[in-house]
């Protein structure tokens, strides 16, 4: 099993690959950006936190850090939306998010291909905001 610190730092790092895959700062996401960037990458992290066998607490301490870290949830708020993404795992509690997760967990294998990562995260992006307008 990984320790504490190794893993915090994969997390970082799924993050930072997901946020440059996606092509912009996170100061220029909109509010869908932000929450659709960060179920991916739920779903991202407990694919890893799967294959590592990473207890849950610790995936949600991970989940709330780069929630407040990266992107500039309050703790609270962050809180809340990771109780709120748990949630969603639940498909009959809200399809979208949970279809939305689960992008994330298939994504997980094309972290290290930015390009694909990135086309496919963004055009989930301009799916969602197509079918908003």
């Amino acid at each position: 099993m990984m320790n504490l610190k190794k893993y915090n730092r994969k997390v970082n790092e799924i993050v930072d690959k997901t946020i440059s895959a996606v092509g912009k700062t996170v100061s220029e996401y909109d509010d869908v950006d932000r929450q659709l960037v960060c179920a991916v990458i739920f779903g991202m992290v407990n694919a890893f936190s799967m294959d590592e066998g990473i207890n849950p607490v610790q995936i949600q301490g991970a989940v709330i850090g780069f929630l407040v870290n990266k992107f500039n949830y309050s703790v609270e708020q962050a809180s809340d939306f990771f109780d709120f993404l748990v949630r969603c795992t639940e498909p009959e509690y809200h399809k979208l998010m949970n279809v939305i997760i689960h992008k994330g967990i298939d994504a997980y294998q094309y972290l290290d291909n930015k390009k694909v990562l990135g086309k496919n995260i963004n055009d989930m992006i301009n799916m969602v905001k197509e079918a908003q307008s």
